[in-house]
C-alpha cells in the first residue's frame, strides 16, 4: 500500500512544446520539435496518436544540442 501521494510528471505535445519554459527561452518552435523528432534527436512516448514529451526529454534535446554541453 502506497502512503505517499503519486505525482504525475507534466507531459507536452508538439503543439504545447513551444510553451515549455526552456523552449521559450531558446525560441524553439513546433516545427523544430517535429523535425528533431523525425531525425531522432528528440525522443518521446507515443501512447496512441499523440507523441508526448517529458521535461527531461525536452531538456536533453535542447541542452544536448549545444556545442559546449557535457557529453
Amino acid at each position: 500500500m502506497k502512503t505517499q501521494k503519486e505525482t504525475l510528471e507534466r507531459t507536452w505535445t508538439f503543439r504545447e512544446l513551444p510553451d515549455h519554459p526552456l523552449a521559450r527561452t531558446y525560441r524553439c518552435s513546433e516545427r523544430m520539435a517535429r523535425r528533431a523528432h523525425a531525425a531522432g534527436r528528440l525522443h518521446g512516448t507515443k501512447p496512441g496518436l499523440v507523441v508526448l514529451f517529458t521535461d527531461a526529454d525536452i531538456r536533453t534535446w535542447i541542452l544536448g544540442s549545444r556545442s559546449d554541453a557535457d557529453k
